[in-house]
């Protein structure tokens, strides 16, 4: 029973990820920069907690083998998930930077929502993989997790000519923010896959 409000809080804290996409997109972040700190916050202490708790788990056990494997996939989804969450925070701050930076051009400022819809739609398609387990989802996400290598050289034709130099050092930043949040998301996918019982054995 703990392990499993443990997993149902997990899961509601995972759920909350898609606000600081949310919060770029309505403009909330730029008229009050305040609002990602706290979801910030909030989110890093009470994945922190959860971390703890799989921790004290672990000990009780006694470190036995048969029954500790849970609480170590628990602490490591705790590890990357605290990480994606960090980094979720940083690529909102990179965000609303270029756009006050790229204000008296708004068609060019709100190009970079593009980004956030991209990252909006995995973390959307993470959770649906959490709550279905539907293998199409589950395929889905992995096909928009794949590495992308020209996606630098994409971006940078895309926006160059329109930057600054400090904007465009601003949209490297932005850029491996990006990336790193899908590899974090791609590392987080098998640990909340649940496994596929084998057939039983015939004798």
């Amino acid at each position: 029973m703990t392990m499993a409000l443990i997993q149902m809080e997990e899961h509601r804290l995972v759920e909350n990820l898609p606000l600081f996409m949310e919060n770029l997109r309505s403009g909330r972040s730029l008229r009050n920069p305040r609002i990602q700190r706290k979801l910030h916050e909030d989110l890093d202490k009470n994945f922190g907690i959860i971390r703890s708790v799989y921790s004290d788990l672990l000990e009780k056990s006694n470190y036995d083998k048969n029954i500790c494997a849970p609480m170590l996939k628990g602490i490591e989804r705790q590890n990357l998930l605290m990480s994606l969450e960090n980094n979720l925070y940083e690529f909102g701050q990179a965000i609303d930077k270029l756009r006050l930076a790229t204000e008296q051009t708004p068609a060019l400022s709100n190009k970079f929502l593009g980004f956030v819809e991209a990252i909006d739609i995995i973390l959307l398609t993470l959770i649906d993989v959490i709550n279905t387990q539907d293998p199409f989802n589950i395929q889905t996400l992995k096909e928009i997790t794949s590495e992308r290598k020209d996606l630098m050289a994409e971006i940078k034709a895309h926006y160059e000519a329109e930057l600054t130099i400090e904007q465009q050092v601003s949209l490297i930043n932005l850029v491996n923010l990006f990336e790193s949040t899908i590899w974090i998301i791609k590392k987080i996918s098998p640990l909340v896959i649940a496994p596929v019982p084998e057939p039983n054995q015939q004798g």
